[in-house]
């Protein structure tokens, strides 16, 4: 590993120098450094699940407080008791989970402590200034909606497309953005390139935290590599490669792109008829077959989500039928589905997926208590037992079974859900973004997951915004665009090119 930076302080925009930070059991943080050397760069920080970049990121926003270490602003000790501090400071962080307050509009949540006021002495708010506002700050983003709609009724990457709104509106002149396309579409990812440049122009620097390599590449000036608490080192972007980048994160190189393989494809155990809902899915029908991928690929807003979630009952059909191994079923809700053999992975794990306050045990038991029963009580012994087993199969990285799951890595959370349902003997898994935020080495683990639940006889029905993704793992692929079905393409034929002009109808 090289040296960490270690700079005169007067030299750098922002310096942190061996930033520590340990927690019970975990050393997450060990002497690491990191520098924006000038107004308008654009740094990548880049590391496997469990590396360290979240921690660190708290650090510099007042989050979290270090063990030791110091950091520097223009020259200057600097330290933020908490997240507000920071902002005063000048520092605006996008987080990979929105932290908007979803029962307050969206204008309320763009000027949330900064709101805009009008009158001598009440001082009451002005909502016309605040929604023309905000209807400015949302055209910048590209996101055509409402400001007076609730946060709570956005998709997951709306949502995200708030939060970068909102830091538009501030005063910001150093900008974190962790994993901020983690759930946008390319054509809403290149939008929000075009958002970072414009900063850079305005000499606001930004710390570009991503899984993604080729966007890391297309858009930093230096990459920094994190791994296992410790800093590994620091590249200029134009004078390395990725294959060097991968081997700083994980201590190997690049293992080729993972692709599954075509099964031959079983009988049909899934097949929705004309679906309706009440919102935009009009008209989708399709089959899904045992041992295969079906995956759905679309723009933000072409009902992706939707269809999945009325599929698991979390929404109500409008008209339409569904059938599970040839039998017509009602889904009213996820449990029914889950009656059905049916389970369902949300793009936001952390709100509709997970129990963040309870242990390892808890969340993948959750499913399949009633298995665990003997003469109407659970037998924990035999419990644990399972859930130990589907923890080594799937390879979940954890300090034991009651380790609280808030306390995992990204990728290890995404594991607790596939071990949930495998647990629970599911046969067919509705995966939503199911790499999102999740490392490169990760993300090859979860295919061969999806892989092997295949090769067992299971079926997995599939929404991923990212194009190389669903080229990789999928058998058949739909593409919806305005709550239609527009396209409709085996592995054979589908071609990145054919997927997007399908996508944008």
């Amino acid at each position: 590993m090289e040296q960490p930076v270690s700079k005169n302080t007067k030299s750098s925009l922002l310096l942190m120098e061996y930033i520590s930070k340990s927690f019970p059991g975990t050393k997450a943080l060990d002497g690491v450094s990191f520098e924006l050397s000038r107004e308008g760069e654009i740094h990548a920080l880049v590391g496997e699940n469990g590396a360290g970049k979240s921690t660190l990121i708290k650090v510099l926003h007042g989050a979290l407080e270090s063990d030791s270490g110091n950091i520097y602003l223009r020259g200057n000790l600097y330290s933020a008791s908490n997240v507000q501090e920071s902002q005063k400071a000048g520092f605006a962080f996008i987080p990979q989970a929105s932290n908007l307050i979803g029962c307050l509009s969206v204008k309320e949540n763009l000027f949330l402590g900064q709101e805009f006021r009008k009158g001598f002495l009440l001082k009451r708010i002005d909502w016309r200034a605040s929604r023309e506002k905000a209807k400015e700050l949302l055209a910048r983003v590209g996101l055509k909606i409402n400001p007076d709609m609730r946060i709570e009724e956005l998709e997951v990457a709306e949502q995200q497309l708030v939060e970068i709104a909102k830091v538009l509106g501030m005063n910001a002149r150093i900008v974190t953005m962790d994993e901020p396309t983690s759930s946008l579409t390319e054509e809403e990812a290149q939008r929000l390139f075009d958002i970072i440049r414009a900063f850079k122009k305005d000499a606001v620097s930004i710390i570009f935290v991503s899984h993604k390599l080729d966007e890391i590449f297309s858009i930093s000036d230096k990459i920094t590599v994190l791994r296992n608490g410790r800093y590994v080192g620091t590249k200029i972007t134009s004078l390395t490669d990725r294959n060097e980048i991968v081997k700083m994160m994980t201590g190997r190189d690049e293992a080729e792109k993972y692709s599954g393989g075509r099964r031959t494809q079983g009988p049909v155990v899934f097949r929705a008829s004309g679906v309706n809902t009440y919102g935009m899915v009009r008209d989708v029908s399709f089959e899904l077959h045992e041992g295969e991928t079906l995956s759905i690929a679309g723009l933000i807003g072409s009902g992706r989500t939707e269809l999945l979630e009325t599929l698991c009952g979390y929404s109500a059909l409008k008209s339409g039928s569904v059938e599970v191994a040839g039998r017509p079923v009602r889904l009213n809700n996820p449990k029914s589905a889950l009656a059905l053999g049916i389970g369902y992975i949300s793009e936001d794990r952390h709100r509709k997926g997970l129990m963040l306050n309870q242990s390892v045990k808890e969340n993948i038991g959750a499913a399949s208590m009633r298995d665990d029963m003997k003469f109407g009580l659970i037998n924990v012994k035999a419990q644990i037992a399972k859930i130990k087993r589907v923890i080594g199969k799937l390879g979940i990285v954890c300090f034991g079974i009651y380790q609280l799951v808030e306390n995992l890595s990204g990728g290890n959370q995404q594991k607790v859900l596939l071990a949930r349902y495998l647990k629970a003997g599911l046969r067919i898994l509705l995966l939503n973004e199911p790499t999102r935020g999740i490392d490169v080495g990760t993300k090859v683990e979860i295919y061969k997951l999806i892989n092997d639940f295949k090769k067992e006889g299971g079926s997995v029905l599939m929404v991923s915004s990212e194009l190389p993704e669903v080229l990789a793992v999928s058998d058949s692929i739909l593409v919806m665009h305005e709550g239609r079905i527009t396209g409709v393409f085996s592995q054979e034929e589908a071609t990145k090119e054919k997927l997007m002009h399908a996508m944008t109808g």
